[in-house]
Parts: C-alpha cells; structure tokens; sequence
C-alpha cells in the first residue's frame, strides 16, 4: 500500500498529485523543522474538545507562529495543497495572520513553502513536523517522524506513543524549541 501511494498509485488523488511533483529543486534547502498548515475553509473551529490545548485552529496558529519565530531554528510552514482547488487563497489568509502578530512581516527565521515540493520530498528531510491534524501525521510517521498533533488523531487512537499532542502548554513549547530533534524518530 506504502509503495504504491509514494509512486503515485494511490486511491487518494492528493497522494498521487504529491508523487508526481517532479521540480528541479535541491530537497536539501528544506528546512527540518516544518509546520503543516490546513486548508482555513475546513479548519475544525466549532469543534470543543476539552482535552486539546487550544480552543481552535486560530489560536493554536497564533501560538504556534509566536513560538517558532523565537526559535533559534528555520521553520517551514507548508500550505495546504488542495487550498486552490477549494477556492482559497491561503498565502492572503496567512498575511492576515502575519499582520495581527508580527506587523506583516515574516519573521527571519520562518520560510513558506508552496508547491515546489511534496509532502514526500519535505519527509525524506524533516525531522520535526507540527500539524492541527490531518494526513500529514501519518505519511511524517511512516517516514520515521514522530508528530506533534493537537487534536486527536488515527495514530493516537492506534497508538498513542505514535504522536505527541501535548496536553500543556509547556509542554508544546518545549517540543517546539528543543534542539534534540533525535526526539522526534520513530523506530521502524
């Protein structure tokens, strides 16, 4: 099933999209530390769950966003793939965030990715991956990335020690800014 999704075989069409991006980039300017954003049409903002750190997908941006620009680290911030094909305009979405936390300007240390690269070329470099929720946390584990999610996820209900989702605020930020990216390896 793995093989076939990573060369594009896949029932799902956003796997098979991934698989034939194909641009001359150097995957090595990827940076290890990545932040995988949703699409903000579909983010879970109605949803109360009393467990999760953040009541919902703005504010744990918000958070997030201030965290990282005070890293010492580079930081990817990956926009969702299929946001053009739901009728949005992430990056203008984004800016707004930008706006109301660093008076529109992209802090030094964070870099937007588009869609110069798929989610498998920025797994075979990451090391670090943050996401809400998603797909994501399962291709970042089944390349040996340990995520750090919000919300529950499939791989918390199959097996919690195949995520992390915090359940203090310390405690997601402390992930968010240690070094030790050693961390974040999930064995085979």
């Amino acid at each position: 099933y793995w093989n076939d999704r990573v060369n594009g075989k896949s029932n799902y069409q956003l796997a098979n999209d991934a698989a034939k991006i194909n641009e001359l980039h150097d995957i090595k300017k990827i940076p290890k530390n990545i932040l995988m954003l949703h699409i903000f049409k579909d983010s879970p903002y109605g949803l109360i769950d009393k467990k999760r750190i953040f009541s919902d997908y703005t504010d744990w941006l918000n958070y997030t966003l201030k965290i990282i620009s005070e890293s010492d680290e580079t930081w990817g911030i990956k926009f969702h793939p299929s946001a053009l094909r739901w009728g949005e305009d992430s990056y203008r979405i984004f800016h707004e965030f930008l706006e109301y936390n660093f008076d529109s300007k992209l802090p030094k240390n964070i870099v937007l990715i588009k869609n110069q690269y798929s989610n498998y070329d920025i797994f075979k470099t990451a090391r670090r991956l943050v996401t809400f929720w998603g797909t994501c946390h399962i291709e970042a584990a089944s390349f040996g990335i340990k995520p750090i999610v919000i919300r529950d996820v499939q791989l918390s209900f199959y097996n919690k020690n195949l995520v992390f989702k915090p359940k203090k605020l310390e405690d997601y930020k402390s992930k968010l800014l240690t070094k030790d990216l050693n961390f974040f390896k999930l064995n085979r």
